[in-house]
């Protein structure tokens, strides 16, 4: 029982990165379309699973980014 509960609690910690990193892309994306210079530095990267990576998810994964 107190396994099960450990990896609920683990797979609730990624969900909730999954979620951080998400809203950041969806941010850097709206900034690069809207032809915004931007810099970030994030405190956690997570993957997104079964999709292709583009320049600025790999960007967000190496925790900096420019984008000019």
């Amino acid at each position: 029982m107190r396994a099960l509960k450990r990896l609920i609690a683990a797979d609730n910690m990624t969900q909730k990165e999954n979620a951080k990193t998400e809203a950041e892309l969806a941010i850097a994306r709206a900034m690069v379309r809207a032809g915004k210079p931007l810099y970030l530095h994030l405190s956690a990267s997570a993957t997104s699973a079964g999709t292709m990576p583009d320049p600025i998810e790999n960007a967000l994964r190496q925790k900096i980014v420019e984008v000019r």
